[in-house]
């Protein structure tokens, strides 16, 4: 038996079998930084040295998978994209929207707001 190959019956190529992580993790990785620069941008004091980071998972093992960590000290949030995608996303329609939802919940938390407090600044 040969290789796999996906060009059956000699009608080429019809695609990967693997999902291009790399595409989805540069449009999450679009979508977090978008949200975190208009929220500093927003509250430039209260969000002064905000420092944001993506990673694929959670180190620590729990029974709840977290989307987001906070270090209040470090004024840093780490995200974790595979929660997010996997979890949530398989459910909801809105990508961006959720997405952008996680970072007001985590920006909230750090600066101890309301998350609609963040969208309501005159």
């Amino acid at each position: 038996m040969a290789g796999i190959d996906r060009d059956r019956r000699g009608r080429g190529i019809r695609g990967s079998w693997r999902v291009n992580q790399s595409e989805k993790g540069d449009a999450f990785k679009t979508i977090i930084d978008a949200a975190c620069e208009f929220l500093v941008q927003n509250w430039p004091e209260e969000l002064h040295g905000l420092e944001w980071e993506i990673a694929d998972m959670p180190s620590q093992q729990s029974k709840h998978l977290p989307r987001y960590r906070i270090w209040p000290s470090e004024q840093t949030i780490t995200f974790y994209r595979l929660p997010v995608e996997r979890l949530d996303l398989k459910n909801t329609r809105d990508k961006r929207t959720h997405i952008e939802q996680i970072v007001l919940q985590a920006v909230a938390e750090l600066i101890d707001k309301d998350p609609w407090e963040l969208l309501d600044n005159d």
